[in-house]
């Protein structure tokens, strides 16, 4: 079985299902810029240009903040409904080349460093897989709801140093892990 000291696998999956619905619930095409940026996050500072253990922090914090507002009520619009569908994103921070490519592909889905909206983190991290690249060693998990899909498609598309990858397509410890235990397909 694959492990490593880094993921608590139940603290990971209640942050995607916090993630999923409260993705759910604003994802709108018409803003795919501003409907996934609704958390408070300090733009102020690129997420590319904290340091690894201020990431963690950050996203720790936004993972906190969604967490109290779907217990609040803000998160859940329709108790009881099905999972939201959609697909699991990897971003390498360390590897993009910040050309805003991705960002004019997906109407703003990513920013201009290629970071995916905020809303969508679940989780920051490294996992020892010992990949050839240092660049690819941390990296950040987003939920993508079903229908900004194709956005990212378009913005993986023009992303030539492929620090926007889906998850099932990548083979490291981290997608091993979620394969074994149903998490990703």
């Amino acid at each position: 079985m694959t492990r490593w000291p880094d993921l608590d696998l139940e603290a990971f999956n209640e942050a995607l299902t916090g993630a999923m619905y409260w993705c759910a619930s604003r994802a709108s095409l018409r803003d795919p810029k501003g409907s996934l940026r609704t958390l408070p996050f300090d733009t102020e500072h690129s997420f590319i240009n904290l340091l690894h253990q201020d990431r963690v922090t950050t996203l720790n914090s936004l993972i906190v903040e969604r967490g109290h507002r779907i217990e609040g009520g803000q998160g859940l619009d329709e108790p009881g409904r099905s999972q939201p569908e959609g697909k699991l994103l990897l971003f390498y921070p360390d590897g993009s080349l910040f050309d805003g490519a991705a960002e004019v592909a997906s109407r703003g889905f990513f920013d201009s460093d290629n970071v995916p909206a905020w809303d969508t983190w679940v989780y920051y991290g490294t996992d020892g897989s010992g990949l050839k690249r240092n660049c690819d060693e941390a990296f950040l998990v987003s939920w993508i709801p079903r229908e900004f899909v194709s956005l990212v498609i378009d913005g993986i598309a023009v992303n030539p140093e492929n620090s926007i990858q889906w998850a099932s397509t990548v083979d490291r410890n981290f997608t091993r892990l979620l394969k074994e235990h149903g998490t990703l397909r």
